[in-house]
């Protein structure tokens, strides 16, 4: 996976305070103007109140329905679920080399997906330790948003305009622009999501791909 790869290297070479947190981000989200602070923030508030906290997700696909006159300031613990916790994360190498462990890297490397968030998706199920999940940490009120509706994924019939879902986005952050910036964040430690099991999607299944991987992955321990 070029998304295992990209840790390693990140974590590898570049970072050597195994307690940096590292927000990851791709070429079409959209942030919100306090996302560097919230990042801090959140970061922060793992250490002190949610140790056995698995990543922190930043993002959501549904921003625009948020209400951040209300939840701005709020933060909640909740299970990993891919559809919704795989934008805008925050890992560290800590976190990066307690998920995975063995057992969690033939899980990964292995299972039949070329998506890297249904892969970790699966990993939660069957290799978390000592729980059912992973456990995220999260804003009630997002602070990444996607604007790719093009592309790979885009499905016929429904609207492809980047430029205007910015707009909106532009509109949205200035409309809550008081909500910003919120001076402490409340923490919450509740779990209400349901867990979500798949079916692998394919793309993946190359002995090849498979040995390669675990093979990169090894040799990062030997060094």
């Amino acid at each position: 996976h070029h998304w295992m790869w990209k840790l390693i290297n990140i974590f590898d070479k570049i970072i050597h305070n195994k307690q940096l947190p590292v927000l990851f981000l791709e070429e079409d989200y959209y942030l919100s103007p306090d996302v560097i602070n919230i990042s801090q923030q959140l970061y922060q508030l793992s250490r002190q109140r949610c140790e056995d906290c698995d990543f922190i997700s930043l993002g959501d696909y549904d921003i625009l329905n948020s209400d951040y006159e209300t939840d701005s300031d709020e933060a909640d613990v909740v299970l990993w679920k891919s559809t919704q916790h795989n934008m805008g994360m925050i890992w560290s190498g800590e976190s990066f080399k307690r998920l995975f462990n063995d057992n969690c890297l033939e899980r990964f490397c292995r299972y039949d997906d070329y998506n890297w968030d249904w892969t970790l998706n699966s990993m939660s199920h069957h290799c978390s330790i000592s729980r059912s999940s992973f456990k995220v940490l999260v804003m009630r009120a997002p602070r990444v948003a996607h604007i790719g509706d093009c592309g790979l994924h885009h499905q016929e019939g429904m609207q492809c305009a980047p430029d205007e879902k910015v707009n909106e986005l532009r509109t949205f952050f200035h409309t809550n622009k008081d909500y910003l910036f919120p001076k402490e964040i409340i923490f919450n430690d509740r779990f209400s999501l349901s867990l979500i099991s798949s079916t692998p999607n394919g793309g993946w299944g190359d002995p090849r791909d498979h040995n390669l991987c675990l093979k990169r992955y090894s040799t990062r321990h030997l060094r």
